[in-house]
């Protein structure tokens, strides 16, 4: 039982040298940081919340909220940065991609 709790304290003490490495600036160190101690440590809602912080990517955020919502399903500034994010596309004043002119019947299949 010992080795899991020394796991838990390496985690604590990886996860703020994260966090220490992002007050200084050295962002894509932290990353690598945080990174490692969700692989390790998947059930750790704020090394989440760090590596979402230091995403540079709106998909990897979106997985880095959902995982935050799993862990904790309460978490209401993460369900609300995820409903932000997700609603993102939908408010540009672009129309989205299409790929071809659109069917009469958008459940038709091809080879019928």
């Amino acid at each position: 039982m010992d080795w899991q709790l020394q796991g838990k304290h390496t985690m604590d003490n990886l996860l703020q040298q994260g966090i220490t490495a992002y007050k200084t600036g050295k962002r894509n160190e932290a990353r690598k940081i945080f990174l490692a101690v969700v692989k390790q440590s998947p059930g750790n809602e704020r090394a989440w919340g760090w590596l979402y912080d230091t995403s540079n990517n709106d998909q990897e955020r979106i997985y880095c909220l959902k995982q935050m919502l799993q862990i904790n399903p309460s978490n209401k500034k993460a369900n609300e940065l995820l409903n932000k994010l997700v609603k993102l596309p939908l408010d540009s004043s672009m129309p989205p991609p299409t790929s071809g002119p659109l069917s009469p019947n958008p459940f038709a299949f091809s080879g019928n």
